[in-house]
């Protein structure tokens, strides 16, 4: 650790000053962040750097009090990899999320297919997003507010300014064709897995 990083961890630490800290690696932890996840805008980079500097301090600092120089890493070192810890923590959450939300529109796929459902097989997170884009927007934003935001018939009713009964028959044609589109993507990724043989 050379003079300047001794200094900013003396005055963040001892003297409760750490604006220092936060203008010497703001820029590094930006570009930390956009360099691990590229399609972040740069209004999430922004959240997630200030959520970084979050975890550095609350608690009295312990992520940076935690900081050892002898074990050979500096303090830019150190932050970086606290950083890109962040970053990763933060991405497995938001799947882990993102599959919870699905849980409900798979449950409805699979529910006429038990010979499907008895091959254990079903696509990954990556897959059914795809899927969903390549739905027209009315049937996605459908999907979308029934399914993963948890609204009902009658609020999205409200909101797309359908009628209700008409709603519903969109819904069922959506589901339908997502059902198709998923079975079609198996069938793909199963022959893609036996070397194209069907």
């Amino acid at each position: 650790m050379n003079q300047k990083e001794q200094h900013l961890l003396k005055q963040c630490l001892q003297k409760n000053d750490c604006d220092s800290i936060v203008l010497t690696y703001y820029n590094m932890i930006f570009y930390t962040v956009k360099k691990i996840n590229p399609s972040y805008t740069n209004e999430d980079i922004e959240d997630m750097t200030q959520e970084i500097f979050i975890q550095l301090f609350k608690d009295d600092c312990k992520k940076l009090r935690q900081y050892n120089y002898k074990k050979g890493l500096s303090l830019s070192g150190w932050i970086r990899m606290i950083a890109t810890r962040t970053v990763f923590n933060a991405n497995r959450k938001k799947r882990i999320k993102i599959s919870t939300q699905f849980d409900s529109l798979e449950e409805e796929i699979w529910l006429d297919r038990n010979a499907y459902n008895m091959s254990k097989t079903k696509l990954s997170i990556d897959d059914m997003e795809e899927i969903i884009q390549s739905m027209s927007y009315r049937d996605q934003l459908v999907l979308k507010l029934f399914y993963i935001k948890g609204l009902t018939l009658d609020e999205i009713s409200v909101f797309m300014k359908v009628a209700k009964r008409q709603l519903y028959y969109i819904k069922s044609r959506a589901v339908e064709r997502l059902k198709n589109l998923y079975f079609k993507q198996m069938k793909n990724n199963k022959k893609t897995q036996n070397g194209g043989k069907s």
